[in-house]
């Protein structure tokens, strides 16, 4: 929509431009060297957002099959299967239980804390992957904005140099194609920072079911620690 609004508004300032108009590409290389960097940031944040809909899933950070496994051979006190389960499984609830398992065979008292932290540093780890789309997110208007204020440099630059050139159209024009990369930046940053709020709350709602199985967890090992490895 803002690529065919843009022609719109220049073809009803000039009227030489009404039966052609400028079309996307054209549009796009108005907007010079920053849209290269752009481009990038906008294929960096569909990666992301494809891969965080994937990963980000309950399904993966906490499967339901593996907690009732772990549950069943912890009822059992079998710590050393449940050990060597969680020491081979990749994700938040097996290193959670892991250090409380470790922490048990030092000081029971802080198994809870040892698995807290244990889940503090698997949140911090998920959330540094998604932070990157608040960083594309702060990016790309900026170098939007640098697009648009060399466009806009070169346009009065122009206009300077031959002062026959200095006709509204011709400015409105200018103009116009100076702003393509704020409008990009926007249309690039808007999206990737509504799905980090998206993602971050996700992995805050899996995380709190994580936190609850493993304080189930938790509870056993206290109540039938294992003993010393």
């Amino acid at each position: 929509m803002l690529f065919y609004s843009l022609p719109g508004l220049c073809q009803e300032s000039s009227p030489e431009l009404a039966d052609e108009g400028m079309t996307l590409y054209e549009l796009l290389k108005a907007g010079g060297w920053t849209m290269v960097p752009l481009a990038l940031l906008s294929l960096l944040a569909l990666g992301l957002i494809f891969y965080f809909f994937f990963a980000l899933t309950q399904r993966r950070l906490m499967p339901n099959d593996l907690f009732l496994q772990l549950r069943g051979l912890a009822r059992d006190a079998r710590w050393d299967d449940v050990y060597r389960i969680c020491n081979v499984t990749r994700g938040p609830l097996p290193s959670m239980i892991m250090s409380g398992i470790r922490q048990a065979e030092i000081d029971p008292n802080n198994i809870v804390e040892a698995m807290q932290n244990a889940g503090d540093r698997e949140v911090q780890k998920i959330m540094r992957q998604v932070r990157y789309l608040s960083e594309v997110a702060t990016i790309a208007p900026l170098l939007g904005l640098l697009g648009t204020v060399l466009g806009m440099i070169d346009a009065f630059s122009f206009i300077a140099v031959d002062i026959s050139m200095a006709k509204p159209v011709t400015l409105a024009m200018a103009v116009a194609k100076a702003l393509v990369t704020t409008a990009v930046g926007l249309i690039i940053a808007i999206p990737a920072m509504a799905f980090y709020f998206y993602f971050r709350g996700r992995v805050q709602s899996i995380f709190s079911r994580i936190e609850e199985a493993a304080q189930e967890l938790a509870d056993r090992i206290r109540q039938e620690p294992p003993g010393r490895r």
